[in-house]
C-alpha cells in the first residue's frame, strides 16, 4: 500500500508541475514575456516529452519573440508526434516567410486541412494566394537572370506548361474567356497522375516580365524560349477568334527540348457552349501528348465541367483578369459572381474565398512575416485557437493512471 501511494504522490506531483508550467507559460505568452514562455514550455516539453501540444506552443512562443529559425524544429517535432496538429501547418508557414523561404511556407500551408477552423482555413488561402503571385514574380526575374547567362535548368520530363491563346483582332472582350481556358485546362492537367503543370501564377508573371501579359502571344516560335524558363518540357499555346458568336481555337503544342510544334489542332463551338470547348481542349491536349488516363480518370476529366454557365465562366475569367491586375476588391466582386451564377462552380469558390483582399506583401522584406502573422493571428483568434486568446484551452498533460500489479494467486490460497 505505501509503495502504491508513493508512485500516486509522484504521478500527481509531475501532473501539476506540468499544469503550472503550462499556465505559467500561457500567462507569460499573454503578457509579452516571451523569453519566460520559452523556458516555461521548454521545461514542461523536458517533463513530459510526449506532450506536442508543448511543442507546439514552444515554437509559436519562438515566433513571437523574432527567433523563426528555433521554431521550426519545435513544430515539426510537434507535427512528427502528432500530424493532426493543423496549427503548426499554419505556424511554420509564418516562419518560412520570416526566413524568406517561400516554397516551403506554400508547402506548410497547402498540408494544412482542418474542416473545423474555416477562418484559419480561408486565412491560409488568401496568404497562398498572395505568395504564389510574389513568388512568380521572382522566378520570373530570376529565369531572365539566368537565360542570360546561360544557366537555365534543363526542362523536366513530363512537365507542361499552359499559356494564354492570343486574341485574334481587337477582341478584348474575349479575355476573360482566354483566362478561364487557361486556368480550367490547368487545373484538369493538375489532377492527371505521372505530370506536372506550371500554375498560372508562374506563368503569368513571367509573360509579365516578358512584357507579354496583356495579350498572352506566345507562339509556337517563341514559347521554347518560355518553357526553358518554366521549366516545362510540353508547352500549349494558341490563339482565339470570335466569328459570328462561334468561338474558334488553334492550338499547338511545342517541345522545350526540340524547338519546334509536335502536334496541332483546331476546334470551334458556340459561345455558350464554351463548357465543351475546354473539355475538347483537355482531350486532345491527352490526344497530342500520349498521356495515358485510366477510365476513372477519363471519365471524371473529361466529362465533368467546371461549370455549364456561360455567365459564370465569363464573370469567373474577369475575375482572373482583375487578379492579374492585383484588383483585389475587383476579382473577389467578379468570383462572388461566378459562385452565386454557379454555387458549384469550385473554381469560383475557392477563388472568391482566397483573393488576399487587405494584404500586401513584398517578398524578402522583413515586414512580409510580420503581415503574415498579424493576419493569421487575426483569423486565429476570430476562430478561438490563438494560444494567447482567453478562449484558448490551457495545455496540460495527461493525467497517467496507476494500473495495480496482477494478484497472483497460488494454488491452494
Amino acid at each position: 500500500m505505501k509503495t502504491r501511494f508513493a508512485v500516486s504522490l509522484l504521478c500527481c506531483a509531475a501532473v501539476l508541475a506540468g499544469c503550472n508550467a503550462a499556465m505559467k507559460g500561457t500567462s507569460a505568452l499573454r503578457a509579452g514575456n516571451y523569453a519566460e514562455a520559452i523556458a516555461d514550455f521548454q521545461a514542461q516539453a523536458a517533463a513530459d516529452p510526449a506532450n506536442w501540444q508543448a511543442r507546439e506552443l514552444l515554437g509559436y512562443a519562438y515566433l513571437k519573440s523574432g527567433d523563426a529559425a528555433r521554431a521550426i524544429p519545435e513544430l515539426e517535432r510537434a507535427l512528427a508526434q502528432e500530424p493532426k496538429a493543423s496549427m503548426c501547418h499554419v505556424y511554420l508557414g509564418w516562419a518560412y516567410v520570416k526566413l524568406d523561404q517561400q516554397d516551403k511556407a506554400l508547402a506548410a500551408w497547402r498540408a494544412f486541412n482542418d474542416p473545423g477552423k474555416p477562418l484559419v482555413a480561408q486565412e491560409v488561402g488568401r496568404l497562398i494566394t498572395l505568395v504564389e503571385i510574389e513568388q512568380s514574380k521572382k522566378l520570373a526575374r530570376k529565369a531572365l537572370a539566368a537565360e542570360g547567362q546561360r544557366s537555365l535548368a534543363a526542362a523536366k520530363d513530363n512537365s507542361y506548361a499552359v499559356f494564354n491563346f492570343a486574341i485574334a483582332g481587337s477582341g478584348q472582350e474575349l479575355v476573360p474567356l482566354q483566362k478561364a481556358l487557361t486556368a480550367m485546362t490547368i487545373s484538369d492537367l493538375a489532377q492527371i497522375k505521372g505530370i506536372s503543370v506550371v500554375e498560372r501564377a508562374r506563368m503569368q508573371a513571367l509573360l509579365d516580365e516578358l512584357a507579354l501579359g496583356a495579350t498572352g502571344a506566345v507562339d509556337p516560335a517563341t514559347a521554347p524560349r518560355a518553357g526553358r524558363m518554366l521549366g516545362a518540357e510540353r508547352l500549349v499555346v494558341g490563339s482565339m477568334n470570335d466569328a459570328s458568336g462561334k468561338l474558334g481555337l488553334a492550338s499547338s503544342v511545342a517541345s522545350t527540348r526540340q524547338g519546334d510544334v509536335v502536334g496541332s489542332f483546331g476546334l470551334s463551338e458556340a459561345k455558350e457552349k464554351f463548357f465543351e470547348l475546354q473539355k475538347q481542349v483537355l482531350a486532345r491536349i491527352v490526344e497530342v501528348n500520349k498521356i495515358q488516363l485510366d477510365p476513372e480518370q477519363g471519365r471524371t476529366l473529361l466529362r465533368s465541367y467546371h461549370t455549364r454557365s456561360f455567365e459564370a465562366t465569363v464573370a469567373y475569367g474577369q475575375g482572373l483578369d482583375a487578379l492579374d491586375k492585383q484588383d483585389w476588391l475587383a476579382a473577389q466582386e467578379h468570383f462572388a459572381r461566378a459562385a452565386k451564377l454557379d454555387s458549384s462552380f469550385m473554381l469560383a469558390r475557392l477563388a472568391r474565398d482566397h483573393v488576399p483582399v487587405g494584404v500586401t506583401i513584398t517578398i524578402g522584406q522583413q515586414s512580409s512575416g510580420d503581415v503574415v502573422g498579424q493576419r493569421i493571428e487575426a483569423a486565429s483568434a476570430a476562430q478561438g485557437v490563438l494560444p494567447t486568446s482567453t478562449t484558448h484551452p490551457v495545455v496540460t498533460p495527461a493525467t497517467p493512471t496507476y494500473t495495480p500489479p496482477p494478484v497472483i494467486r497460488r494454488h491452494g490460497c
